[in-house]
């Protein structure tokens, strides 16, 4: 039994550990298409109340000074809503140059909402980058490398500046998008900050008058709290 049982483990954990096209897969899954590693928020609402509270909350409101922060530098936030149930989520900045002109999105966030009863829900977050804004990066390093061929220079050297060319542009949109995917999952964390944890439980009317009687608490408790009590006097 011991010798059919072995190659029968062996097979199995071969075929539990991914390949390598499968493992390459998942490390441009992780490095160069999600930017944020996700986050499950339980909050105390309907998954219909849970939408109402974000989409409330993305317009900025003097009645709602406790979000000012996620507001900050003209940041803005769009909330769409998906035929599953679920949300799709946007973010926007102010051109700094220009007043009248806003970034444009480098990052979607998705939400899904899991009802777990009438007034428990878990939302589940996931964000990824944009691909327009990934080819928009690629167009400079491909416009220099386009007249960098032509320069009087090792081939070693020219390897190197195009590949830098390439890296750090791509590097800086991967920042982007990041830095919006971050910001869109802090706004939603302080939107739903009133809901996520449960209301403290609350005395009855039969124990709401507590009283503690000192005499019966231990000698030694009362004596050691007044020597330190005169301690701190003197």
């Amino acid at each position: 039994m011991r010798e059919n049982a072995e190659p029968k483990q062996r097979i199995y954990r071969e075929r539990k550990t991914p390949s390598g096209l499968r493992r390459l897969w998942q490390f441009l899954l992780r490095y160069t298409w999600r930017v944020h590693p996700g986050t499950h928020l339980r909050v105390l609402l309907s998954p219909s109340q849970a939408f109402k509270v974000l989409e409330t909350a993305a317009k900025p409101s003097i009645d709602r000074l406790q979000l000012r922060n996620v507001f900050a530098h003209g940041r803005r936030y769009m909330i769409y809503p998906e035929p599953d149930g679920g949300f799709v989520m946007t973010t926007t900045n102010r051109v700094f140059w220009n007043r009248h002109r806003r970034t444009q999105p480098t990052a979607v966030l998705t939400g899904n909402f899991g009802k777990i009863d009438d007034t428990h829900t878990v939302v589940t977050l996931h964000s990824h980058t944009r691909i327009l804004p990934v080819l928009r990066a690629l167009f400079m390093p491909v416009f220099m490398t386009s007249m960098l061929v032509y320069m009087p220079w090792h081939p070693l050297i020219l390897v190197i500046f195009i590949a830098a060319l390439f890296g750090f542009s791509l590097l800086a949109q991967r920042f982007d998008s990041q830095l919006e995917a971050y910001e869109m999952v802090y706004f939603i964390e302080k939107a739903f900050e009133d809901f996520t944890h449960e209301p403290a439980p609350q005395l009855t009317s039969n124990n709401a008058d507590v009283v503690i009687n000192k005499a019966d608490e231990t000698p030694d408790f009362v004596s050691a709290w007044d020597k330190f009590y005169e301690e701190m006097r003197d």
